[in-house]
Formats: structure tokens, sequence, C-alpha cells
């Protein structure tokens, strides 16, 4: 639109018109990027479909792993922290999966077929699991082709958890430095053909939730037949 003349008004008509086009050049630069934001919206949506290896997503007060290398799935509440690292030196059973209310530090100064550093950095409002998992049926005592089953230590997996006779019959107490601040729970169970060996330790003073939650954890796990 040429500049009015000096003195001259705008015309009413002739601003529309030259507002139209103004418009016009706006949608016109906009578009593409309205296009490209929509086609990232989309792509994530995509990217939240595929299968990811080893992913979490979050479920209402919950967080659903999946973890293919282990063949397992575990819902767990968000205020828990997980880690798969406690007990590197285990080779057979190996450590499969570790949950915790509190902190999670490897290793520890004794008893490598324990997560002692962990268990020894609870509190007494504290909750801890952990999950081995048996690679080797003749390791575990059983003879070549022989099922998982209770002759070898391995009984089908409990209805609810805690199974019975289980309470603080854990011999990993006698690896820590220092009197421990929870009860514990050892026990082994087979499911899906693969044989468990399952660590809980819950402080105790931790709150009925906390107690629930940590049962709650072992109740949810899935295996996948392999």
């Amino acid at each position: 639109m040429p500049a009015p003349e000096p003195g001259r008004p705008l015309e009413p008509d002739h601003v529309w018109r030259a507002g139209r086009r103004r418009r016009q050049r706006r949608l016109f630069t906009l578009g593409p990027a309205i296009v490209a934001v929509a086609g990232l919206a989309a792509a994530g949506v995509a990217w939240l479909d595929r299968p990811q290896p080893n992913h979490t997503i979050a479920a209402g007060r919950r967080i659903v792993a999946e973890d293919p290398t282990h063949g397992f799935t575990v819902e767990y509440p968000p205020t828990w922290h997980r880690s798969t690292a406690l007990t590197p030196a285990l080779a057979d059973p190996v450590e499969i999966l570790a949950l915790g209310t509190g902190d999670l530090p490897p290793g520890g100064h004794s008893c490598a077929q324990s997560p002692v550093a962990a268990l020894e950095a609870m509190t007494p409002s504290d909750a801890f699991v952990t999950v081995q998992e048996r690679l080797s049926a003749e390791a575990a005592g059983l003879r070549p082709g022989q099922p998982w089953d209770e002759r070898a230590g391995f009984p089908p997996r409990p209805d609810q958890f805690p199974p019975s006779d289980s309470k603080n019959v854990s011999e990993v107490v006698d690896c820590l430095a220092a009197p421990p601040v929870f009860d514990n729970w050892w026990f082994a169970f087979n499911d899906a053909g693969r044989g468990f060996h399952v660590l809980v330790a819950i402080g105790t003073q931790a709150s009925d939730l906390t107690r629930s939650e940590t049962w709650a954890i072992l109740d949810s796990l899935r295996f996948e037949r392999r």
C-alpha cells in the first residue's frame, strides 16, 4: 500500500485490503511451522508407542518398567529407585532387579553375592527388594534337563508374598558391618520355567504404606518364558 500524501486521510477500504494482505503473508509463513510442529507431535506419539529396550513409562501413580534383556515387567511407585548393578561380581545367579526407597550404592566390603552396600545404606524407614535369577540349572543343583521345582529349592511361585517361614532367615545380616535396622525375607521360587532368588528388607520403622508397596512390587512381576 503506497504511503498516503501528507495531509490526506487514510481510506478505510485501502486499510482493510492492506491488513488482509499482511494476514495472508503471516498465515503463509506460519503454515509450514504449524505443520512441522504437528509432525513432531505425531512422531512423538509414534515414538511412545514403539517398544523401547528396558524402558519405563509413567502410568498414574506407578511406573511400569519393561526389561526385555532379562525378560520381565515390574510396577513400582515413583518414590522408589531402581538399579541393576548392585552385585556386579555375580555371574550365576545374576541380579536382574533391585528396587529401594533409599540410596542404592553398589557392591560392599564383603559377601559379593549380596547387595551389602545398599543394605547398609538403609534407614529404619526404608525398604529394599532384589531379585536374582539362576541361569544354570546345574549350578542350582538340578540334573541336566530337570525342571525347576521344589526338589531343587525352587517351589512354584507363591500365590501371595511373602511365603511363610521366610522371615529373618537370610545370612546377609552376617555380612553387615553393624546390626541391621530391618527385617529380611529370603526365598526362592520358579515361574515361567525359570528359577529366582529374592531378598526383601523392610525397615523396622517403615510405614504401613511402604510395607504394602514392597509386596505389591513382587506381586506385579511378570516373567517371560525363555
